[in-house]
């Protein structure tokens, strides 16, 4: 795990489905959130781990005070693991993860959704706080971005909110200028694109932790997963 994470671009590992590999309709479906966050104010390691000028969590992967006593029994239990953690015991906003996973059992038509995905989240290191601002994500996040979706070889992806998708969107334009065309085509919410070396369908949508824009958008959003589902 250690020389895993030392080489590698991404600091939080995926979690993926035991069904992903299945996929749906032949298509394996990654979810990417925007970020986790650190509560713990007064730990010492706080101002360290949730550094926005440094984004880097890595010194505290295994010895984290909150997970140390629980990881000398369970090894899972490492920041790094986090998007298997969350989504096992909704350790974060349970909202976020609950409003989703329905919205995925009516897309899916599956009783254990998050079987057939996979998820991480796109900046990868603990925020000081919960709100994703647009200065604290960083070109690194996008270049662990690639990586995952080399490593995972997804077809389709879901974006949660518009501070990764703005990111991520800008990034891409630059070498495929070809996509705004489509972006406007289909109000923002999918278009095609090459990322990690892959053709990938991209769709952007609210994140369902923001309760107002999200049920108001949700005919759009699963118009739009079905509609990258069932190409």
């Amino acid at each position: 795990m250690a020389q895993e994470q030392e080489n590698s671009k991404r600091f939080f590992k995926p979690y993926e489905g035991e069904r992903y590999e299945e996929g749906i309709n032949g298509k394996k479906i990654l979810v990417l959130g925007a970020s986790f966050y650190c509560g713990e104010t007064k730990r010492s390691c706080y101002k360290e781990c949730t550094n926005p000028d440094k984004k880097d969590s890595r010194a505290f992967d295994t010895s984290c005070p909150v997970y140390e006593k629980i990881h000398n029994e369970d090894s899972e239990y490492v920041l790094s693991n986090e998007p298997k953690i969350a989504i096992k015991i909704d350790q974060y906003d349970a909202t976020s993860y609950q409003n989703f996973e329905t919205f995925l059992r009516s897309v899916l038509l599956k009783e254990d959704p998050w079987e057939y995905v996979a998820f991480t989240n796109y900046v990868q290191f603990m925020l000081p706080s919960w709100k994703t601002d647009a200065w604290l994500i960083s070109d690194q996040d996008f270049n662990a971005f690639e990586e995952v979706v080399k490593e995972l070889k997804p077809n389709v992806i879901i974006t949660w909110g518009n501070d990764i998708k703005e990111h991520i969107n800008n990034k891409i334009k630059v070498e495929q200028p070809t996509i705004e065309k489509e972006l406007i085509e289909n109000k923002h919410y999918l278009f095609h694109a090459k990322v990690g070396g892959r053709d990938v369908i991209m769709v952007n949508l609210y994140h369902p932790s923001a309760l107002s824009y999200w049920c108001k958008d949700l005919r759009n959003s699963y118009k739009y997963v079905k509609m990258a589902l069932e190409e």
